[in-house]
């Protein structure tokens, strides 16, 4: 897999790629953190998001105490 990632875009474009998803988890995060904030701690999130069940889930001790407190429902949602 990395062989064809590393044949299909140049290195510039990777990173590129890489920190435009490092930015949108960040954002995400925050936006669940301020939402814990105001009263929300449920995050229905459809379809699974592994990391953010992680941190609920007490798996990652230095993640901002909002996220570790949220309760966290994946959706598994399906098509007609």
């Amino acid at each position: 897999m990395a062989q064809w990632i590393s044949r299909r875009f140049p290195r510039a474009e990777l990173e590129r790629r890489i920190q435009r998803s490092l930015d949108y988890f960040l954002e995400e995060f925050a936006i669940f953190c301020c939402l814990k904030d105001s009263g929300l701690p449920v995050m229905l999130y459809p379809g699974s998001f592994g990391t953010l069940s992680e941190i609920a889930a007490g798996e990652h001790e230095g993640a901002p105490k909002q996220l570790r407190d949220l309760i966290v429902v994946s959706l598994q949602l399906r098509g007609r």
